[in-house]
């Protein structure tokens, strides 16, 4: 079975998880995702793992998102991949992990200047580093 999802435009922000694999998404188990236009941030617990992708040709296709404030910002386990275009990073104690494939282009690093996010708005000012990037 393949298993396919799209998170286009969202904002994965402040979850907290109890299990090992990822805080704020996760794809495993042979499954595949592509993310486009999200924001993920300040997820703890599961690791503190912004994305996780884990199990057997499991893959992640990601464009333009935001991956900052977390322990690790993706974690890629064996005989997994992510591809990665246009990443917004900052704040992570760590970008990526794991003995997967990773390959990213046009990564940016810098603050993305959210408007308010202990009040939930993680619009971004315009001197943000996700602006027209």
């Amino acid at each position: 079975m393949d298993d396919q999802a799209e998170l286009i435009n969202n904002l994965i922000v402040d979850n907290q998880a109890t299990h090992c694999c990822g805080s704020g998404v996760s794809v495993a188990a042979s499954a595949s995702a592509r993310l486009v236009h999200n924001t993920i941030a300040r997820n703890t617990g599961g690791g503190g793992i912004g994305v996780d992708v884990r199990g057997t040709s499991t893959t992640a296709s990601m464009t333009n998102n935001i991956l900052v404030d977390q322990e690790v910002g993706i974690y890629v386990g064996s005989d997994s991949t992510a591809t990665l275009d246009s990443t917004l990073w900052d704040g992570n104690v760590t970008d990526e992990s794991g003995s997967g494939t990773i390959d990213r282009i046009n990564d940016r690093w810098g603050s993305p200047r959210f408007v308010d996010p202990d009040a939930g708005d993680y619009h971004i000012r315009p001197n943000s580093a996700a602006r027209d990037a």
